[in-house]
């Protein structure tokens, strides 16, 4: 019985010495502090950006978000980054963009855009919509090149991954049967001077969205001592402001 009775006192004694370590850890541990609210501008296109805590290892996210209020406001956005990427291709000086499409894009259309602009994709963005109504993205691997018709890009990817021409939209349909596949919605490109004249040239381009390397630049100006690959720029899809405002009627 004694023996019982010391086993209780003992473990009352270490749970309110654990309750006791908890608390203080509550009350010593710090506050997650609010991402500061930075001002952006291009052109005469305002926005706004979120800089967020440090990470542990030093890394630091940035949030970026586009207006959607009117359709005025995502052509003010879609203007303002395509007058900046038109500085860009004249400092003739390779730079990342985003290709945003005004319609979604079939295997075989975004396969003719490829072979007339000669880009290389780094990665692609398809558009599906659930039977609900839901929009949902998917990611089309990275590929390099093109088949011996120019139509359709083949090549080495990452592992795990397949060429895009094994990729096409009716796979995805077939994978996904309950969703509705649009299509190809945008793609990252690394652009010069003389590709991004046949981008630009092409009606199925709404915007070459430059707006990433923008804030990394201002978040480098103003976080000099943090290197470029320790900053996570996380922006919205231009595509989603797009179809908010009825700009997309595919």
């Amino acid at each position: 019985m004694r023996k019982l009775a010391h086993t209780r006192i003992l473990t009352t004694f270490l749970g309110i010495a654990l309750a006791l370590a908890l608390l203080a850890t509550l009350r010593t541990a710090p506050a997650a502090a609010n991402p500061t609210r930075l001002d952006g501008t291009l052109g005469t296109w305002h926005f706004q950006y979120f800089d967020r805590s440090p990470e542990p290892d030093g890394a630091r996210i940035i949030d970026v978000d586009y207006p959607r209020g009117t359709d005025a406001e995502v052509r003010a956005a879609a203007a303002a980054m395509n007058a900046r990427a038109v500085q860009l291709a004249l400092g003739n000086t390779p730079f990342q963009a985003t290709i945003v499409f005004a319609q979604p894009l079939s295997t075989a259309e975004f396969g003719q855009f490829v072979a007339a602009t000669g880009i290389a994709p780094r990665g692609s963005v398809v558009r599906a919509v659930q039977p609900e109504g839901v929009r949902v993205t998917m990611g089309v691997p990275p590929v390099w090149g093109r088949d011996a018709q120019g139509l359709l890009l083949v090549g080495q990817t990452a592992p795990g991954q397949v060429p895009f021409n094994q990729v096409t939209l009716d796979n995805m349909q077939q994978k996904h049967p309950q969703d509705r596949v649009l299509g190809i919605v945008s793609t990252d490109v690394t652009l010069d001077a003389a590709t991004y004249a046949k981008v630009r040239g092409s009606s199925s381009v709404f915007a070459v969205d430059v707006l990433q390397g923008v804030v990394l630049k201002a978040i480098q100006a103003r976080h000099s001592g943090v290197p470029a690959a320790k900053i996570n720029v996380r922006q919205s899809r231009l595509y989603w402001a797009m179809e908010d405002v009825g700009l997309v009627t595919k």
